[in-house]
């Protein structure tokens, strides 16, 4: 009989990496996130690695990134909120990618969540659905 110790960066990890990494900052000893600056305010997120709808089948993700970058689910690095978009390698064959969603406290983590379509399911809805068009032209 074995026992098989798995390290890999898998499941939330890889979420709290990309808040970290774009919040600049590291977890307390409690787990909060503090963002420098006067106050040391905290940061909440939200993820889901499976945001899928099936038209964004055939979508590039240059295309996916400029229309959550220009719009108001972007993350804003001078409010430290926002939607981090990853694992953006299935939007192309399968409609499939994931988002972190940055917020001040738990209900502004919420919005720009169920906007993008975390919001406790794993189908796209929202805002984000309304950035894409019902047809992708191919292009990037």
């Amino acid at each position: 009989m074995g026992c098989q110790i798995n390290l890999r960066g898998t499941g939330t990890r890889h979420a709290f990496g990309i808040a970290s990494a774009v919040l600049g900052t590291r977890a307390t000893p409690d787990g909060r996130l503090l963002v420098a600056g006067p106050g040391s305010s905290e940061r909440v997120y939200e993820c889901s690695d499976s945001l899928i709808d099936p038209r964004y089948a055939g979508l590039r993700p240059t295309r996916l990134i400029r229309a959550v970058t220009g719009s108001p689910l972007g993350y804003d690095p001078e409010r430290a909120t926002g939607v981090v978009l990853h694992t953006l390698s299935a939007v192309t064959y399968h409609g499939k990618f994931g988002a972190v969603c940055i917020g001040a406290d738990q209900a502004d983590r919420g919005a720009p969540a169920r906007a993008a379509g975390t919001g406790g399911r794993s189908r796209g809805s929202g805002a984000l659905r309304r950035e894409a068009p019902d047809r992708w032209d191919g292009t990037p």
